[in-house]
């Protein structure tokens, strides 16, 4: 015989089924919402942190609302970088006032080298790093990719300042931090490495791209032969993701992994047993570093081991799920603040005594290389 089925019931299992699945993407969608706006709050802080002459407040005392002493130049630079980062995500113009405030700041520093071919170098309270001119660059090729009109305006200061970092490049393929010393550094290292591939994708001038392969190789043959270094780490992810999307080089593709993996091993685990269990010692703020590198080893891990992919994508989101608990007045965060330049910045560490520039930046980058190569 027929079953027949009260209305009511067919009804009650309609809305049912509906509620499941609305609950079941909007937690989906609820999770990326949060990483969006976690990542805009971030760059309201440095909208809000930026002073008069353009550059940022460096730290603050959470307690108070206070600006602390202290400054590192390369932090105003990544500060800047992440802002432009934001730019284009959005599509341009809405933080257009500042980046170019920011860019006015860094024209004070400018110092012409004397070279063959034009060459700026950042002067700042007579000291040159290196790195501060790659991140400053990497945040003209951020702004430029997000504006014709920005590419138009910046691009031959951007290869002026692209030709400083081949001034220091050493034979060998590493770079100098510090010409007056030779001294080297494993960020710079890094950071002068991808700023050399995101300058020839843009420009498509051989010289960056000569450049930038020349320090891959020092940085397969040093860095394999020595104990994991987490200064290189992050910036080195980034610069072989941008140089594999040029020649495929399984070279490349095999370092990245290792030197993941190692990570993971010496880092990662303890990072996720905390996560599982809330066991051991909170991880600190900067861990958003560390995820910008596996952001871009994720990328190319698609193609190239999509297993490893996911173990990456898995563990990022945990991350980011944590680090969004660190944000004062975030969406994912019980903390909070009656000090405007505070809301939006993200806690140094658990304890929550102080933030700082590069730390908000960073985490803002995490987040923005997560829903543009992982998510």
């Amino acid at each position: 015989m027929k079953k027949i089925y009260s209305p009511l019931l067919v009804l009650g299992l309609l809305i049912f089924t509906l509620t499941f699945f609305f609950v079941k993407y909007s937690i989906t969608n609820t999770y990326e919402e949060n990483l969006e706006e976690s990542m805009l709050l971030y760059t309201d802080w440095l909208v809000k942190n930026q002073t008069k002459q353009g550059d940022f407040n460096y730290e603050l005392d959470v307690s108070t609302g206070r600006v602390i002493e202290g400054y590192n130049i390369v932090r105003q630079a990544g500060g800047l970088y992440s802002l432009c980062q934001v730019y284009q995500y959005e599509g341009g113009s809405k933080y257009e006032d500042s980046i170019e405030k920011g860019i006015d700041f860094f024209h004070g520093l400018y110092e012409d080298v004397e070279n063959d071919v034009p060459t700026i170098a950042i002067n700042h309270e007579g000291v040159k790093k290196s790195n501060s001119v790659a991140l400053y660059l990497l945040a003209l090729v951020e702004y430029m990719e997000g504006s014709d009109q920005a590419k138009e305006e910046y691009m031959q200061e951007a290869k002026s300042l692209a030709n400083y970092l081949l001034f220091t490049q050493t034979d060998e393929g590493s770079f100098i931090y510090l010409l007056d010393t030779g001294r080297e550094s494993d960020y710079n290292n890094g950071e002068s490495f991808y700023a050399l591939i995101r300058i020839y994708r843009l420009s498509n001038d051989e010289r960056y791209l000569i450049g930038a392969q020349k320090a891959a190789e020092y940085i397969i043959d040093r860095y394999s032969n020595e104990d994991f270094n987490y200064s290189i780490y992050a910036w080195a992810m980034e610069g072989f993701a941008y140089l594999y999307q040029i020649d495929n080089s399984k070279e490349y593709w095999d370092f990245m992994k290792m030197y993941t993996q190692e990570y993971f091993r010496i880092s990662g685990i303890p990072v996720s047993i905390y996560l599982d269990t809330s066991t051991g010692y909170p991880p600190k703020a900067n861990l958003g570093v560390y995820l910008e590198g596996l952001a871009h080893v994720a990328w190319i891990a698609k193609e190239r081991d999509y297993d490893f992919y996911i173990e990456i994508k898995e563990f990022m989101s945990e991350s980011l799920k944590y680090l969004m608990s660190l944000q004062i007045d975030g969406p994912k965060s019980d903390r909070k603040t009656e000090f405007d330049l505070i809301s939006g910045g993200i806690c140094y560490d658990y304890e929550c005594d102080t933030q700082r520039i590069d730390l908000t930046h960073h985490n803002l980058s995490a987040i923005y290389l997560y829903l543009k190569y992982v998510d």
